[in-house]
């Protein structure tokens, strides 16, 4: 899997959500060195009046299927 395809994969899931106004925007994607076979693209989130949120969005990717899934805190 390419940078590019892991963030076509994470933009696709992305795009399904009500994102109540907010907008992300693409900081990068890489390869997990924690967890091989998947890859953590990363999105800053913005309010609706263009404030940067504190705290990134990470949409992992699995290398193999190209399933995306939220990463979910602790």
């Amino acid at each position: 899997m390419t940078e590019d395809e892991a963030r076509a994969a994470a933009d696709s899931l992305l795009e399904t959500m009500d994102k109540k106004g907010h907008r992300m925007a693409f900081v990068e994607a890489k390869a997990s060195t924690r967890y091989p076979g998947e890859w953590n693209v990363i999105y800053d989130l913005f309010s609706p009046q263009g404030t940067l949120i504190d705290g990134p969005i990470v949409v992992i990717v699995d290398e193999n299927s190209a399933e995306a899934r939220l990463m979910e805190g602790p």
